[in-house]
């Protein structure tokens, strides 16, 4: 279900099952704080261009908006979260 939060623990090599997926080539987009999970190729490249993009425009802005010595932390923290709620 779309917005559904799943649980799952990874096992000892940091392995996730996730049912939907079994015996299918996935794709992992990393979103800094996450990650976006999919067997479409085509969406997983799209997520990743959107992504990389907005990370570049938006950590521009915040250089300029951060206390420099603060800028890598709070940085982070601030494009994952923007990010995610970019991608709906």
């Amino acid at each position: 279900m779309i917005g559904e939060i799943v649980e799952r623990k990874a096992d000892e090599k940091g392995r996730v099952y996730i049912p939907e997926y079994k015996s299918k080539k996935v794709y992992l987009v990393n979103l800094g704080n996450g990650y976006f999970i999919t067997d479409d190729e085509g969406l997983a490249k799209a997520v990743s261009e959107k992504a990389s993009s907005f990370f570049k425009e938006e950590f521009l802005r915040l250089v300029t908006e951060l206390d420099f010595g603060d800028i890598h932390e709070e940085a982070e923290e601030e494009l994952s979260k923007r990010l995610v709620k970019s991608l709906g």
